[in-house]
Formats: structure tokens, sequence, C-alpha cells
């Protein structure tokens, strides 16, 4: 019985595997939004499953259907704002990667000095992105 549900789960997994689900802006903010909020959590409750969840999340999240500067406003749609919404993305995911591996190495000091610059990376998207 064990190897007939492995082998259930196995086929259901490479079926699902190769389907690429589109995901709208929100959706990936709403994703990164708990995944964020997982990872202070695993450092308030000292939970290193959690922020290794919520950094992996952060690490791996996909783009948005479109790519981001889809959702940006028309007069800001350049080449070079897209570069440098890329540079930010990228200094986001290095930074959950990070988290990811220095919390798998028993280092959190580490680790929240680079939650910290995570969230930096983030703010400056979000600012960068709203023209604030």
């Amino acid at each position: 019985m064990k190897k007939i549900l492995f082998t259930t789960l196995l086929i259901s997994t490479f079926v699902f595997a190769g389907e690429q689900k589109q995901y709208s802006l929100s959706e990936v903010m709403k994703t990164l939004e708990q995944a964020t909020i997982k990872i202070l959590k695993g450092f308030l409750w000292d939970k290193d499953n959690w922020i290794l969840e919520g950094a992996h999340t952060i690490a791996n999240h996909p783009q948005p259907e479109g790519g981001m500067l889809k959702y940006v406003r028309p007069e800001r749609r350049t080449q070079a704002f897209g570069k440098y919404l890329e540079r930010l993305d990228k200094l986001v995911r290095e930074a959950a990667q990070d988290i990811e591996t220095l919390t798998k190495h028993k280092k959190k000091g580490l680790a929240a000095d680079r939650f910290n610059d995570m969230l930096k990376a983030c703010n400056s998207c979000h600012a960068v992105f709203r023209g604030w």
C-alpha cells in the first residue's frame, strides 16, 4: 500500500512540476510578505525551520506575470529602470539565500544582519517603484 501511495505522489509531483503558473504582482508580494513575517517570527521565537522556510520562499519566488515593468507607470518603463528593479530583486534573493545558509550553519547573528539587509533592499525597491 505504501508503494502505491508513494508512486501516486511521485507521479502527481512530476505532473504538477511541469506546469508554469503565472502570478500577478499582488500574489507575488503577498507571498513575500508572508515569508518575511515567517522569518521575523522565526527570529523572535527561535524557530530555525520558520527562518529557513521563509528565506527559501523569498530566494526562489517567481516573477510576476509579464515582469515588473508591466506594473510600473508607463513613463517609467525604461530599460534602465527595469535593470535597476532587477538589481534590487537580486539583492533580496541573495540576502534570503544567505539567511538560509547562515541559519543552517547556526550563525543566526549574521543571518539576522542579512535579514536587515534584505528588508533594506525590499524597502528600496518599493520606494523606487512608487517614486517616493
